[in-house]
């Protein structure tokens, strides 16, 4: 399968699956805000999303380039590639947009964008496994192998 496609349709997958996630916490959080405006949920949940996908798909593209070089299949090591890149995007993010604005550390809120940037790394990494396995000829009893 083209490695650009590949690409387009893993970004896709992270993307939907972030959002679906992220997008209720975010109402949730709205409704018990004491304080404040209430932004639409969709909307701060895509800003949340949205650079945690760009960083996976950074990543993504490194493993694919290397993958290529190495003429090599990773397999199911795609999962544990998203895992791990899932929550180095979302400690990222927080160390981008919320730690230099607070004095102390904000557990809740880094461990919050850990678990939404995993759980895209997950979607991402499977999802790259899964097409890696679709070529010309596949059977879905393969999958599995």
């Amino acid at each position: 399968m083209n490695i650009i496609l590949k690409l387009l349709i893993s970004s896709f997958i992270n993307l939907l699956a972030g959002g679906v996630v992220v997008t209720p916490v975010i109402a949730l959080m709205n409704y018990l805000a004491e304080d404040g405006p209430i932004f639409p949920a969709p909307l701060v949940a895509l800003l949340v999303v949205l650079p945690i996908m760009v960083i996976l798909f950074v990543i993504q593209v490194g493993a694919l380039l290397y993958e290529g070089i190495k003429k090599r299949d990773y397999g199911a090591t795609w999962i544990a590639i998203g895992l791990a890149g899932g929550l180095g995007a979302g400690l990222i993010l927080y160390l981008v947009l919320v730690a230099p604005f607070q004095e102390d550390i904000l557990w809740p809120t880094m461990i919050n964008l850990g678990v939404a940037g995993t759980f895209q790394g997950i979607f991402a990494g499977g999802s790259q496994w899964i097409l890696s396995k679709l070529q010309p000829g596949w059977k879905l009893w393969k999958l599995w192998t």
